[in-house]
């Protein structure tokens, strides 16, 4: 709904320990996969259970996302 409402100008990240990815979605609607899930900072500990799919997906902080997609210093509008 988003990439359709704003014309692909919003650029749209989905985190999820399964990989998702469909062709073309980057181009046409500006829709960026990523195989991994988020995890506290403060329970790192804690041992997420995922389904099938998505073991051996991995997870990171919110903050290690930001690194490595290089959006440290940018404009989060919405997160969800």
């Amino acid at each position: 709904a988003m990439s359709k409402k704003y014309n692909k100008e919003c650029e749209i990240h989905v985190f999820d320990p399964a990989d998702w990815t469909r062709k073309d979605d980057i181009k046409n609607r500006n829709i960026h996969y990523h195989p991994w899930g988020l995890v506290s900072t403060y329970d790192l500990k804690s041992k997420s259970v995922v389904w099938p799919k998505g073991r051996g997906g991995g997870f990171k902080t919110f903050q290690e996302s930001l690194e490595i997609l290089g959006h440290k210093d940018r404009t989060i509008d919405i997160f969800k």
